[in-house]
């Protein structure tokens, strides 16, 4: 997902199709049991402009993970 800088700056942009791809598999694994995130968990509890940033990645197109409790 692309945050542009300058006359652009707060156009959020489409996640591309590898982008979009990659969340389905992740939501797939979700629902099938497969929970090891690689210490995204971790991190997301940690960094809070990285949770913000998540957030609006995973809210895109109707996306939601929920992955944060």
């Amino acid at each position: 997902m692309k945050y542009p800088k300058g006359p652009n700056k707060g156009k959020i942009y489409s996640p591309s199709d590898l982008e979009l791809r990659f969340a389905q598999d992740l939501e797939n694994d979700r629902n099938n049991g497969m929970i090891n995130d690689f210490g995204l968990h971790e991190l997301l509890l940690h960094n809070h402009n990285f949770l913000e940033e998540f957030k609006q990645f995973s809210s895109c197109n109707d996306l939601n993970f929920d992955l944060i409790s």
